[in-house]
């Protein structure tokens, strides 16, 4: 016996008894899974003269198990400086499981003090959930962390950031800051301070 086709190169045979045995993980999320289905083919040999051959396929069902964790979609939104909706976006979760390991999601604002007086997240289905401003901000980059959970059991969650981009409007055309974030930027200030402290 020996293997003819196994594409991810999971399996293992044992030439004389004709036994599969697996060599390594079987991942569901494989580019070689198909249809949760992993397909390899063997070959058999006889003993005679001249030796006759013959091929068998197995086929294996992957179940699903919750080893991945969500994220959100999309990572950038924007909004106009002076906007009177301060809805800033509707943002969805995505998972590479299937149910009940994916959907629905919870996503929430980060666990950082202070977010919920400028921000606020409204659930809209089960799968989105609204991003919304309670006030107006100034023109400038903002990183806003999330936090997704699945359904899975357990459940997985996932520490992630969107990036708000505050933007001057005009004659409907947006003007944003450059790619750095506001945290970026406010660090940098701190070093400087730092800098200058020692200094002196």
């Amino acid at each position: 016996y020996a293997i003819l086709r196994d594409p991810a190169g999971w399996l293992s045979v044992n030439p004389v008894r004709g036994t599969v045995n697996t060599s390594a993980s079987l991942d569901r999320e494989s580019p070689y899974v198909h249809d949760n289905k992993y397909t390899a083919i063997f070959i058999a040999t006889d003993n005679g003269s001249p030796s006759a051959t013959g091929t068998g396929t197995l086929i294996i069902n992957l179940g699903d198990y919750n080893d991945n964790a969500p994220y959100v979609f999309p990572s950038v939104a924007r909004v106009c400086e002076d906007a009177h909706d301060m809805n800033v976006a509707i943002v969805g979760g995505r998972d590479r499981d299937i149910h009940p390991n994916a959907g629905p999601f919870k996503i929430e604002l980060g666990k950082q003090p202070g977010l919920e007086n400028t921000w606020k997240v409204t659930r809209v289905n089960s799968t989105h959930s609204q991003i919304m401003l309670l006030h107006s901000l100034k023109k400038a980059n903002y990183q806003l962390p999330l936090l997704i959970t699945d359904s899975g059991v357990p459940p997985l969650s996932n520490n992630t950031e969107v990036k708000v981009q505050v933007c001057d409007c005009k004659k409907n055309k947006m003007f944003c800051s450059s790619a750095h974030s506001h945290s970026a930027s406010l660090l940098v200030l701190l070093t400087t301070l730092l800098l200058t402290t020692l200094f002196l």
